[in-house]
């Protein structure tokens, strides 16, 4: 596993690790890693963190902390914080890597959860207002783990026609613990593509790379684990 950090080179990555708010949609690298994505035909994987930063109130949501904004026109996922004591539990429906990721957040949980929501872009059906174009994209949040009311607190959110999977999990989150299950699971399950690069050495992953959209000097001592060996030249 080869570790590609912030301003360096995205467009051959086989996915995204972002602990900070989801990669920015809008500027180069993560158009870059995108492009690539689509001209070798696979899924955009993303793993992005929610939650951090500064956080509002309103009469209308409540405690509100920063979410992820998704690319193009798909809208964005806001994340309010829980109370203190919310057991979360697996969701139905859950494929074997999406279980797998519910079950490693339940057993090493972060020290808050919050509630995510999926706000559609939305287009005006007001007599004589101005059409938006490009339309909005379609997609769906689905939950990974559910509150005790069936509110998401870990989820993917996919677009219509699958090209890409977002999954959102808390601000806290074990990182080790996102990198072990990005190596072992999410990537073979939809990354298969990286199954054609050669292996690493006896250990069961196979060679690929992920980029961090983080500075390396704030995360490189994180990401010390033996998921991020580099691959042999």
């Amino acid at each position: 596993m080869e570790p590609r950090w912030k301003d360096q080179e995205t467009g051959d990555c086989a996915a995204i690790l972002s602990p900070f708010l989801g990669p920015a949609t809008g500027l180069e690298p993560y158009k870059r890693y995108a492009a690539g994505a689509r001209k070798r035909g696979e899924t955009a994987l993303v793993v992005a963190c929610t939650g951090t930063g500064t956080r509002s109130h309103n009469v209308f949501s409540g405690t509100v902390a920063p979410g992820i904004h998704l690319p193009h026109y798909y809208g964005s996922i806001s994340a309010n914080p829980l109370p203190v004591g919310v057991s979360p539990e697996l969701a139905d429906g859950l494929d074997h890597a999406e279980h797998d990721l519910g079950t490693r957040l339940l057993n090493r949980p972060p020290d808050t959860w919050f509630r995510l929501t999926y706000l559609r872009e939305t287009r005006s059906s007001r007599p004589g207002a101005a059409r938006v174009w490009p339309p909005p994209g379609e997609g769906e949040l689905r939950p990974i783990l559910v509150d005790g009311l069936g509110a998401p607190v870990a989820g993917v959110w996919v677009p219509a026609g699958g090209s890409a999977r977002w999954f959102v999990v808390p601000h806290g989150t074990d990182q080790r613990l996102l990198v072990e299950w990005l190596v072992q699971h999410a990537l073979p399950a939809y990354v298969p593509g990286a199954s054609s690069l050669p292996r690493c050495g006896p250990w069961p992953i196979r060679c690929a790379t992920v980029c961090c959209s983080a500075p390396a000097t704030r995360w490189r001592k994180r990401c010390t684990t033996s998921s991020w060996r580099p691959a042999p030249r």
